[in-house]
């Protein structure tokens, strides 16, 4: 899947370092701060087409430091309103993009998209990769709500769900 730049007239540009005094924002902190606000104020949390389109152009960057930042920011300005489209990212064929996907999926819907996280999740270690970041990932899940669909894929699950199940129930 190829993303370009939503406009030829707009091209991305790197944004401007925060100087050597200045701590740099954290995720969770954003992530917070959308949790503290009213219906009312979630408004400015929402993530426009443009602002979506750039952080996945910026996933894939070679530049190792843009495409952290951008795994950063999908995961701190996500909200459930893009839960369709990070499942699509959840289907990349680079595994940084689905793992980068993974992080606010777990924290928005995991328990309700644990075959799909599985599915991406074993497609990782079939690839080759460690999974490290997938695997935390999983751990943040809200795993005390996730307990009951595991017991399902435990159950009804064909036999990688059951794996990956079993091994997360570890954790409940």
């Amino acid at each position: 899947m190829a993303v370009t730049a939503a406009s030829q007239d707009q091209p991305f540009t790197q944004p401007e370092k925060a100087a050597e005094s200045e701590p740099r924002p954290m995720w969770k902190e954003s992530r917070k701060a959308r949790a503290k606000c009213t219906s009312t104020d979630q408004s400015k949390f929402i993530m426009n087409d443009q602002e979506w389109t750039e952080i996945v152009y910026r996933l894939g960057a070679s530049d190792v430091d843009m495409a952290v930042d951008a795994a950063e920011k999908l995961d701190a300005r996500s909200s459930v309103d893009d839960v369709p489209r990070l499942l699509t990212l959840l289907r990349h064929e680079d595994f940084f993009i689905r793992e980068a996907a993974a992080w606010p999926l777990c924290h928005l819907a995991g328990p309700l998209v644990l075959k799909e996280l599985f599915a991406a999740y074993q497609l990782g270690f079939e690839q080759g990769h460690d999974n490290d970041g997938f695997t935390a990932a999983l751990l943040e899940m809200d795993l005390v709500k996730a307990r009951k669909p595991l017991g399902t894929l435990l159950e009804i699950g064909d036999e990688i769900e059951k794996s990956h199940a079993a091994w997360l129930l570890e954790f409940c």
